[in-house]
């Protein structure tokens, strides 16, 4: 019994801090989405995007992420609680 109280307590603790964790790919997807809606191309002088992939897979929620990928304008990503670059 106290296995299986283990087990599930460490499934619910592992869930709790990754179950809401975006992926690499959703956050390359937004940051992608963010620069086309804000006209960025590659400019030496831009930021890196690795940086912000880093910064969306710590910060970001799921359903932040979405957001900023189906945004289609500025006041979208607004929209997406805070989703400015």
């Amino acid at each position: 019994m106290k296995r299986i109280l283990l087990v599930l307590v460490v499934a619910s603790a592992t869930c709790l801090g990754g179950c809401n964790r975006t992926s690499e790919a959703e956050c390359r997807k937004a940051v992608e989405n963010i620069d086309r809606i804000y006209g960025r191309t590659e400019d030496p002088g831009q930021l890196d995007p690795q940086a912000a992939i880093r910064a969306c897979r710590g910060r970001d929620t799921k359903k932040k992420v979405k957001c900023m990928i189906d945004a289609k304008t500025v006041a979208d990503l607004e929209a997406c609680e805070g989703a400015k670059k």
